[in-house]
């Protein structure tokens, strides 16, 4: 009786996994940074888009409207109406979110008057930081033009920059 020599040895599927397992380890830490890079880039282009579209309300609905945002928090408020103490939970009523991961740095509300879309600053900044897991990202809002001004993001820091 002849013995068929069919399959792969232990050996070769042990090799097989080591090489599989370096590989994973160089992969991984490169999709993540790639995957933490495209979250902070949505949620500034979601800022972004909140606020030309509160500046575009302002102007064709002759009326103020606020963007609101809150420090620690991944939401962000577009009404008409007063603004509010505390961050929404649902995406209701003009609440978004940013991606998950993502946060703002600080509180901001910037109302912009109607009916030319003049913004008022109520509190906090015109320069917005959003904070992803090892970078940040600014937006500065131009006070006379109402220019919507998007920085490179930066790693994280403690230290105010020079």
């Amino acid at each position: 009786m002849k013995w068929r020599n069919s399959g792969f040895t232990l050996v070769e599927l042990t090799i097989v996994m080591v090489v599989l397992g370096i590989l994973a380890s160089v992969a991984v830490p490169s999709f993540m940074r790639a995957l933490n890079a495209s979250r902070l880039s949505y949620s500034v282009q979601l800022a972004e888009t909140a606020l030309g579209k509160a500046f575009s309300q302002a102007r064709s609905e002759a009326k103020d409207f606020t963007v609101q945002g809150w420090e620690g928090s991944r939401s962000m408020m577009i009404s008409s109406g007063n603004s509010q103490s505390d961050p929404c939970t649902s995406e209701t009523n003009g609440c978004q979110f940013l991606d998950r991961g993502v946060k703002w740095k600080e509180n901001f509300t910037v109302t912009f008057s109607a009916p030319y879309g003049d913004i008022i600053k109520q509190e906090g900044n015109t320069e917005l930081t959003i904070i992803g897991s090892d970078k940040q990202q600014k937006i500065t809002i131009h006070q006379e033009s109402g220019l919507i001004e998007t920085h490179a993001p930066r790693a994280i820091t403690n230290e105010p920059p020079s």
